[in-house]
Formats: structure tokens, sequence, C-alpha cells
């Protein structure tokens, strides 16, 4: 039995939690569609009503995004990770192990006085299959605010595109050469780089397509930059997790990139990291059609060592194991 204390479950997003850093915004997401099937699966099995929200009022892009009226009492500064291992979830033997694992890890959750649990989750979904009225609630927490919105728009007349009329091509380069320590600039990008780059893109695009060219990178849209079915501009760029001193137009430029690929008509991504996290779930999320390729960098067999000190903590909470 699920415990009758735990009404609603709020995953709570904001650059620094309780002994760790946040993983990225896609990180953030995935987590999302976690605990909308976890609770899925406890509400049908014992009959219950746990609720599902999201809270982002600390984090700085919340200032691009319209909050609802709804102020939960979130203790910010006490927020941990929420404990489970899908992987357990996915290889239990039968659905009454599987349902086990879950409800004993809802029934570990701290609850407040209103039955109200609060943590953050990244963990990779279990299932493949994601519920429509979960999607649109997730979506509806995502609106972008009139100033935003504006920015979107004159964007958007900037490049000449029109929702639905583009694809998305995204490249995620190494985090520490986009987003080196001690905001430093980031690192130039070889020509071998972009030799494999050009390879990969060409072998993967559609030339009858337009592609808006995000990055991680301001380097690999300038390459891109007035090439024949490829549009692009230069922006500020952070990571939404990770960068603890985020400058506001550099928040807003990482939003504008998550509207402009929730616009799309298909993505591609491509990074050499095993997901594309940022432009992957936000492409679940809008059901627009992904494909990922993995770039074969120079540092082939990427470890936590080749991380930042602050992102292999981030990574570590990712693929942890719970016992």
């Amino acid at each position: 039995m699920i415990t009758p204390k735990l009404k609603k479950i709020v995953n709570v997003y904001q650059v620094q939690f309780a002994g760790f850093k946040a993983p990225g915004l896609g990180d953030f997401l995935r987590g999302c569609f976690t605990l909308c099937q976890f609770i899925d699966v406890i509400n049908k099995a014992h009959g219950t009503s746990i609720e599902f929200d999201i809270d982002i009022r600390n984090h700085p892009m919340s200032k691009w995004i319209v909050q609802p009226r709804t102020v939960y009492d979130v203790p910010y500064s006490t927020i941990g990770e929420f404990k489970i291992n899908p992987q357990m979830v996915k290889d239990a033997e039968s659905e009454d192990e599987m349902l086990y694992e879950i409800t004993y890890r809802f029934n570990m959750l701290p609850v407040d006085s209103n039955g109200i649990y609060y943590g953050f989750c990244c963990k990779y979904e279990t299932y493949d299959i994601y519920n429509d009225r979960d999607l649109e609630y997730i979506r509806a927490r995502f609106c972008p605010t009139p100033t935003m919105g504006s920015y979107i728009n004159s964007t958007l007349l900037e490049l000449g595109l029109k929702p639905k009329e583009y694809s998305v091509l995204h490249v995620r380069c190494l985090d520490g050469d986009s987003f080196p320590e001690n905001r430093g600039e980031p690192k130039k990008l070889t020509d071998s780089y972009f030799k494999t780059l050009d390879e990969l893109v060409m072998k993967a695009i559609d030339p009858t397509k337009t592609y808006l060219v995000l990055s991680s990178h301001n380097g690999v849209k300038a390459h891109y930059q007035g090439k024949k079915g490829f549009v692009s501009r230069q922006s500020k760029i952070c990571h939404l997790g990770l960068d603890e001193q985020q400058a506001e137009d550099a928040t807003r430029d990482t939003m504008l990139d998550f509207y402009m690929i929730s616009m799309a008509n298909d993505v591609i991504g491509i990074t050499p990291y095993g997901v594309c996290g940022f432009s992957q779930e936000c492409a679940k999320l809008y059901r627009i059609p992904y494909q990922y390729i993995k770039f074969p960098d120079a540092v082939e067999n990427f470890t936590m060592a080749h991380m930042p000190p602050a992102q292999r903590m981030a990574y570590d909470l990712l693929f942890r194991k719970v016992a």
C-alpha cells in the first residue's frame, strides 16, 4: 500500500541543491517524465490521486517563463535527490516486483504538512510511452512571458523563419569547451573538428530543408552562418544547471534556443555525449521527430575525468545507482 500522507510530488529545478549542483534543463525534463510515469503507475495500481507539479521559481530562467498562481512553500536550501534506480524497475521480473520497488521509494519520501514532497529528479524514464496529459501539463509550465514571446517573434522574423516550417541542427560540444570553468573564454574549435562535423551533417540533412543551427558553442553557429540551407545567429550561451553565475541575457538566449526547438518540424542532435539532452528532451516534450548522432570526438573514451568538477558531481547524480 502507498502512504496516505503523500498527496503531491513537486520536481524542483534550481542551480544549487543540498550537496550537489543541478544538471541541465534536459535532465530536469527527463526527471519530470520519469516522475509522471511513476505517479501514473502508482495511481492506477493503488487507486490513489497523487498529483505532479514543477517549481522553477528559484532558477534564473523563471524570469522568462510565466509562473503559476500557486506558490509553494519550498525549502529550497534543503532540496535533495529523489532516490530511485529506474534500471531496477526496468529489470523487475514481474509487475508485482516493479510495483513494489516504486511503492517502496514513494513511501520513503518525506512530505510536509500538506502532503507534498519537494525534491529533484533527473533519472532516466522507465518507459518509452509518454502520456499526452502529462506532456500537456509540463508544456503549460513552460509558457514564455510576453517579453520572452516578443523576443522569440523578433528572432523568427530576423531569421526569416516560421513555426513548423524549419528544422533544427543542434550541436552540443563538450561542456569543457563551451562552458570553461571560472567563466573563461570558450575553447577554439579546430579545423579537424569542423571537418568531422561537416561530414556528419552532410550525411544527415535533407537539402530541401532549412536548418536553424543551435549550439552550445558560438563557433559552430559562425561556421554555418551564411551557408546555403542554414541560418544561425550569435547569442549568449550558458549551462542552465552548472553555470551558477548566469548573466540574464545568457539565460534568456538559452531559453530562446529551447523555444526555437519547440517550434521546429524536426531536430538533429549531434554530440560526443551519450545523449543530447537539451534538444532531445525538448523534442520529446513537444513530440517532435528527433535524430541523435554520436560525434566521434578526439576524447573517444570519454570518462568523468574529462569533466569539470561541478559537472562530474552533477552527472554522478544522474547515473548513480541507488541501493
